[in-house]
């Protein structure tokens, strides 16, 4: 995770304070990176697989940040 920490920084600075009705979207572009979207603006790319991969398992991994939104965002 420590290869992670520059890139989680982009992230986290990146990000505006958040607004409920502003919509946040992380989409991983193969040989781009994830792009992070919030009202439809692009804020930043993110390099790197490694990145959208922990982003991912965060939510919808094995140990998630929360079991209730991983079952949200399955469908369950």
């Amino acid at each position: 995770m420590a290869n992670l920490n520059g890139r989680i920084e982009q992230l986290i600075s990146a990000l505006p304070e958040l607004k409920e009705a502003a919509g946040m979207s992380l989409t991983y572009l193969p040989g781009t990176g994830t792009v992070v979207e919030v009202g439809g603006h692009v804020l930043t790319t993110i390099p790197g697989k490694d990145f959208a991969d922990a982003l991912l398992a965060a939510w919808v991994g094995e140990h998630p940040l929360n079991e209730d939104l991983k079952r949200q965002l399955l469908g369950a």
